[in-house]
């Protein structure tokens, strides 16, 4: 620098430099989430019964309640010993306790990422008894003229991401043309 070199000028440094900002960039991108109430990021699977019908999915949310005692056991990281004290402070709270929930009605689903607004599809979740083993996946029909999921940026089902959505402030705005 001192000897006149100029940095700037130089095309493996410059590469060098592209390449880090644009890691940067990345990174950043992928922490940025914007956390929404009433949605979710799941993996898409196929109907390979034929139960759902077109423009229909399900969807089965299973999480684990947020209890103190969860909690005691995933910051002591299951150390029985530092636990004990505090769970018998703690009553009736199982650690195994779930929540689950079937989503029924207007569901906004995009494939993740969404490159293109005609990605965003109104779909109808339903509630299918034989889908009830299902937790956390997003169950898309396996009838119709052309799979749901590849309307969506030509997604298929062999570990795709997709982001659900029931949040009423958005499902209410969105119509299906």
């Amino acid at each position: 620098m001192l000897t006149g070199y100029e940095l700037h000028k130089d095309p493996i440094m410059s590469s060098i430099l592209y390449t880090m900002q644009l890691s940067q960039t990345l990174a950043i991108k992928k922490r940025a989430r914007i956390s929404l109430e009433d949605s979710c990021v799941l993996i898409g699977v196929v109907d390979d019964q034929g139960i759902l019908a077109p423009n229909e999915i399900f969807v089965q949310i299973r999480k684990e309640k947020n209890t103190a005692k969860t909690n005691a056991r995933k910051s002591f990281k299951g150390n029985v010993k530092n636990v004990a004290w505090w769970e018998e402070l703690i009553e009736e709270e199982d650690a195994n306790q779930v929540e689950q929930k079937i989503i029924e009605g207007k569901l906004i689903v995009s494939r993740n990422p969404c490159t293109h607004p005609g990605d965003i599809r109104l779909l109808k979740g339903v509630n299918k008894p034989e889908f009830h083993h299902l937790n956390n996946v997003v169950v898309f029909p396996s009838t119709g003229d052309r799979p749901l999921c590849n309307m969506m940026s030509g997604g298929d089902l062999d570990g795709d991401v997709y982001f659900v959505t029931w949040n009423k402030v958005i499902t209410d705005h969105i119509t299906e043309d």
